[in-house]
């Protein structure tokens, strides 16, 4: 690559960088870039093992798992759930709940709970009952 190569490209991608940022970082008035933030603390603090709650307040299990976006937005928790005669695996989504000081609130109730998929707890397709 030589160096007039080097500096055409630069030339043509330089002036399209801030279109290729998006939404993500922008620039106030004083000219400092910010990177949004869509985690709130009680998000932030919370950790595998934190209760689960349904809408009428009984306890449905704990935390098992979370996935976070690149923001630390906590998309889905994974739950292990007591409701029922076994327990079971709830993957739920971020729509359905909320993270308060000491728990997750779900937007659900039982009932609802009870009709919910259950996440996969062995490998069937593969012929194998092997645990995940």
């Amino acid at each position: 690559m030589t160096l007039g190569t080097f500096v055409i490209g630069a030339c043509v991608l330089l002036p399209s960088a801030p279109a290729l940022s998006g939404e993500r970082i922008w620039k106030p008035a004083d000219g400092l870039p910010i990177t949004k933030a869509e985690s709130t603390l009680a998000e932030r603090l919370l950790t595998v093992g934190t209760t689960v709650l349904a809408v009428d307040g009984t306890v449905v299990g704990t935390v098992s798992s979370l996935s976070r976006n690149s923001s630390g937005h906590v998309e889905r928790i994974r739950v292990a759930s007591s409701i029922g005669a076994k327990q079971t695996i709830l993957i739920i989504r971020d729509a359905y709940f909320s993270v308060t000081g000491q728990a997750v609130q779900l937007k659900l109730t039982i009932a609802e709970l009870d009709a919910m998929p259950r996440a996969m707890m062995e490998d069937k397709a593969a012929g194998s009952p092997r645990n995940f």
